[in-house]
């Protein structure tokens, strides 16, 4: 889930990763190869945070400001920012093309102060 948090930061929280060299064999019309495609890729989701700062003055980059959140890796998750500047992060999944569905809600108080989301950089360990 990718959302602006205000304080001119955007979050981006999980997601997934697939190699470069992935190639489907099967045209897309072909809903159960595809299906089986997914089932057998190799596939990786994460339960991170990064963020950008895209008001800096220079050249915006992604920092990772947390590596290990404390919800389960997901892809494909909603988010929203609530009235009190907390971020709601809602489902997603585990499984590339859908599935291994996530029916919960986590709530990530105050992202802005908690991870120092203000000035020039991000309190962070890696930049991307």
């Amino acid at each position: 889930a990718v959302l602006a948090v205000g304080s001119g930061w955007v979050l981006a929280m999980g997601g997934h990763f697939v190699p470069d060299d992935e190639a489907i064999g099967s045209p897309q019309e072909d809903v159960e190869a595809m299906k089986e495609h997914h089932r057998k890729a190799s596939f990786q989701v994460y339960n991170d945070v990064s963020a950008l700062d895209v008001d800096s003055p220079t050249t915006p980059r992604w920092r990772v400001v947390e590596p290990d959140a404390p919800w389960p890796a997901r892809d494909d998750c909603a988010a929203a920012v609530g009235s009190d500047g907390s971020v709601f992060l809602f489902g997603g999944g585990t499984i590339y093309g859908g599935g291994g569905y996530l029916r919960d809600v986590w709530r990530l108080p105050a992202p802005v102060q908690a991870y120092h989301l203000s000035g020039a950089k991000a309190a962070g360990s890696d930049e991307l």
